[in-house]
């Protein structure tokens, strides 16, 4: 068994950080907060393999210190089922829901529409897209340098983070060429 050290502890590969149930990307030692939302319009997405096999039926988001101004006209989350090719298949959305992110610092959850079954060892995405005319909010997470090396890096295989833009409402596929690059992980977690 290997170990990876982090704040002077030992945290085992298989991940005795993990939590009981669930998924939550990216890793919990990592989330910082305040996280800017992006452009209207921009799914953002954060990749991860399943750690596990087991039923996923919410998704969590975590508002920052910036709410959603006014009333957005469509907030939703989506998961991708994504392919050796990189391109993603939408398995599992919220409903449009734009009373998300009204308060600041804020736990989020939103019910699937449909229970998912989250496969070990496949890849996935998940995203949020919000469509707005005001101002968007942020979230927590965690943002890597704002340069192109580091949104080149975070877009090597396996990609870890992209954005669709110009975006209404969540695609039911994409291709991986039709992905930009990101230096944030918006953190979620599924449940």
């Amino acid at each position: 068994m290997t170990t990876r050290a982090f704040y002077g502890g030992g945290v085992t590969a298989a991940g005795s950080e993990a939590l009981a149930a669930g998924e939550i990307t990216p890793a919990r030692e990592n989330i910082i907060s305040a996280l800017a939302g992006g452009p209207s319009g921009n799914l953002s997405l954060v990749y991860f393999t399943a750690q596990r096999t087991e039923a996923i039926n919410t998704v969590t988001a975590w508002a920052g210190a910036a709410a959603a101004a006014a009333t957005p006209t469509l907030i939703r989350f989506g998961v991708y089922e994504i392919a050796a090719d990189g391109a993603g298949t939408l398995v599992a959305a919220t409903a449009n829901d734009t009373t998300l992110f009204a308060a600041t610092n804020t736990e989020y959850q939103k019910s699937l529409t449909a229970t998912f079954n989250k496969v070990a060892r496949r890849r996935y995405a998940v995203g949020l897209l919000v469509v707005s005319a005001s101002s968007m909010p942020t979230h927590q997470g965690l943002v890597h340098s704002g340069n192109t090396v580091s949104a080149a890096f975070l877009s090597l295989p396996p990609r870890q983070s992209g954005r669709l833009i110009g975006l209404s409402d969540l695609p039911s596929s994409y291709t991986d060429i039709s992905l930009t690059t990101c230096v944030w992980k918006i953190a979620v977690r599924m449940s």
